[in-house]
């Protein structure tokens, strides 16, 4: 019998993903930056335009810290942002194994981004859903057989979720958009606009895609460990039984 999900069951799995989301997503107050009483001095001063945005005084070595948090985090989306986009230019294998190395590394570094006021400036939206469902559509061709998995919507729930089919290449894509609206306006963004696009990622992290890496993450672990990242579409995993 064979347990692999089908693309029938991804999109079914949709709807309730969406709901789950809705019905969760709650917008938080960010809390202030703390500050010592008696900070020491750094050793590295930061730039002028990040200490408007994050509202810091330069005396302050945790200040230079969230500065230095946020110049990482910026670093590593463009990375993983260039390695989507061009992932055609690499062997599936190739490409889950630089997918793998990345998505901790990001986990990581969201992690660490100050939790900024919002500046409620609208940020220019620069991927479409037409040019997500096209990168959506073409990281499908290059995972093949690899790309649906299933997954537990809510692995604490005590009454257990019914399992429901989940797509590597819609957990890829959605961290691509989420991460690509903020870097497309970060270089000549004006200090209330990179507020507000720091204030974005942490607020999209927290309630959208943190989600979708360690889905990833898990899926793609049992792919390298387990069964093998295949090329070959026609090649289909050996399930076994349900």
């Amino acid at each position: 019998m064979n347990c692999m999900p089908s693309a029938s069951d991804f999109w079914r799995s949709q709807a309730v993903r969406s709901m789950h989301w809705l019905t969760g997503c709650k917008r938080r107050k960010s809390a202030p930056i703390a500050r010592d009483s008696n900070p020491p001095e750094p050793t590295v001063q930061p730039e002028p335009w990040a200490r408007r945005i994050l509202k810091i005084r330069p005396v302050r070595r945790s200040s230079v810290s969230n500065v230095n948090a946020v110049d990482s985090f910026a670093d590593l989306a463009s990375s993983y942002c260039s390695l989507i986009e061009h992932h055609e230019e690499y062997s599936t294998e190739s490409f889950v194994g630089r997918i793998r190395e990345i998505l901790p590394m990001l986990y990581y570094q969201a992690l660490k981004l100050p939790d900024v006021e919002s500046t409620d400036e609208e940020i220019r939206r620069e991927i479409s859903h037409e040019e997500w469902s096209r990168m959506f559509a073409s990281l499908q061709r290059k995972l093949g057989v690899n790309d649906l998995y299933w997954e537990i919507y809510d692995p604490i729930k005590t009454d257990l979720d019914k399992p429901v089919a989940a797509s590597l290449s819609d957990d890829l894509a959605d961290i691509w958009r989420d991460l690509k609206d903020g870097l497309s306006n970060w270089s000549d963004g004006s200090p209330t606009t990179r507020q507000q696009i720091v204030w974005n990622w942490h607020f999209s992290f927290h309630h959208h895609w943190s989600d979708h890496v360690v889905d990833a993450l898990r899926a793609i672990n049992w792919i390298v460990e387990f069964y093998g990242v295949r090329d070959d579409e026609n090649d289909r995993r050996d399930s076994g039984s349900c």
